[in-house]
């Protein structure tokens, strides 16, 4: 899905996939597919995460101007065309395009429906303040410079791996003197697909990842007491509360995920969404206080 509206594009030089280690046939039918169009390009790395795997497409690529997609992004036609207007005597930039979840809303997992709405939050304060593009980096539909990204990193990463490391990259292009730019009419559909579990995990890696970041990085100053609660009703700020209790905590979780499947059961929708995040929150609170335990140097 994410290779055929590229090439469809005749202006585009080159289309660099990388397969991270996948066995599933992925490799093969890319290498087949490539025998029909040389501008596909497939490059296998055995299993190195996320950041070696966009290290390994640009460095691969060849044209002066990169756009790095994951891989449940699915472009609209014409948007590496359009990426690259905005680079043609522009110099500097990082370009950050649209990408809302591809779900309808009403067909909507309780997750989908919450990355959904924090996405949507970071895009309005893109536009609201164009300087926090960078700062709060969102990537998945974003091009620069070759020469640009290189630049970005040769710049040593402050961050362990685990999540945010978009926004960490965000903050290495602003020490570059880099500058973002977010237009909406880059559009990819992101097909974000997360369980409960794996929800709550990536709820714990972006509270430790945060913390680290402020941490970090002095310019962002210290993260709010209040960040995580600050939209939460008075009940849901109680459980947050006892997140940082660990008995109570994960005794708190546990009835909250019954709350949740019954909700499921009876199709309370609203009721399901506002548990979820609430569990989510809770998670996200615990992984901050690890990270201020641990120090910026530790991660889980």
């Amino acid at each position: 899905m994410l290779v055929e509206p590229l090439l469809a594009e005749p202006e585009l030089r080159e289309v660099v996939i990388v397969v991270d280690g996948s066995r599933d046939g992925s490799i093969e039918y890319l290498e087949s597919r490539a025998a029909r169009d040389p501008r596909l390009v497939p490059v296998l790395i055995e299993h190195s995460g996320e950041g070696a795997a966009r290290r390994a497409g640009v460095e691969r690529a060849s044209g002066d101007v990169v756009l790095l997609l994951d891989d449940d992004v699915i472009p609209e036609p014409g948007l590496a065309t359009r990426h690259a207007r905005h680079h043609a005597g522009r110099p500097g930039v990082v370009v950050l395009g649209y990408m809302p979840v591809a779900t309808e809303p009403s067909r909507r997992t309780a997750t989908q429906d919450l990355y959904a709405r924090a996405y949507e939050r970071v895009c309005a304060g893109y536009e609201e303040d164009p300087d926090s593009t960078l700062e709060g980096l969102w990537a998945g539909n974003v091009s620069l410079r070759r020469d640009d990204w290189m630049r970005v990193e040769r710049i040593e990463s402050k961050l362990p791996p685990g999540y945010h490391a978009d926004r960490d990259f965000g903050l290495r292009c602003i020490e570059a003197g880099l500058h973002g730019v977010f237009d909406r009419s880059l559009l990819a559909h992101h097909h974000y697909e997360r369980d409960l579990d794996a929800y709550l995990r990536d709820s714990y890696s972006s509270g430790y990842a945060r913390r680290l970041l402020h941490q970090l990085h002095p310019a962002l100053g210290p993260l709010p007491g209040d960040f995580y609660r600050r939209d939460l009703r008075i009940p849901g700020r109680w459980f947050v509360a006892l997140a940082a209790r660990r008995r109570a905590g994960r005794l708190g979780r546990r009835v909250l995920e019954m709350m949740r499947a019954v909700a499921a059961a009876l199709h309370l929708r609203s009721v399901e969404v506002h548990v979820t995040h609430v569990l989510a929150t809770g998670e996200a609170v615990r992984g901050a206080i690890d990270a201020a335990h641990a120090g910026p140097h530790v991660h889980r």
